[in-house]
């Protein structure tokens, strides 16, 4: 299941920590606060995890929250290639006017998908679970969208 995964890789980047971080102290520095047995809960997949509990939990760590949902990086793969600032553009360009489905973006539009085109493919080069899980793909997009898109009100 997939939040017994992420889980798992919250216990670990918790107890990888010099020295090991207890629930307690991690429950501490989320903000705000929260009860260390709610932290236990979402470690063994029994509360909701979601985005932005992964958010909080990554801050508190001091991790990318991909390490959280995928686990640590890996070398980068030699399947998925690394674009170049150009290219990332005009697919980003590509991108920008399907989804707007106006021939002529604008220049942040292009600039925000470039942004977020890049930041995938290295997600899913250096984390290869996540490019191959549909789920955790989900997730991963997910977490990178929001960074590029600003949150409904």
């Amino acid at each position: 299941m997939l939040a017994e995964r992420i889980g798992a890789n919250i216990t670990a980047a918790r107890e990888s920590r010099m020295p090991r971080m207890s629930l307690e102290k991690l429950a501490a520095k989320i903000n705000p606060p929260t009860s260390y047995q709610h932290l236990s809960r979402l470690e063994k997949g029994k509360a909701p995890l979601t985005i932005e509990w992964i958010e909080k939990i990554a801050k508190a760590l001091k991790v990318d929250p991909m390490e959280l949902i995928a686990g640590p990086l890996e070398a980068p793969s030699a399947s998925v290639p690394r674009l170049s600032e150009q290219v990332a553009t005009e697919a980003a360009r590509t991108l920008a006017a399907v989804a707007l489905k106006d021939p002529d973006p604008d220049e942040d539009t292009v600039q925000l998908v470039s942004l977020a085109l890049q930041e995938l493919l290295q997600t899913f080069s250096r984390r290869p679970e996540a490019a191959s899980d549909a789920a955790l793909a989900r997730i991963a997009t997910d977490v990178v969208g929001s960074r590029y898109v600003p949150a409904a009100n």
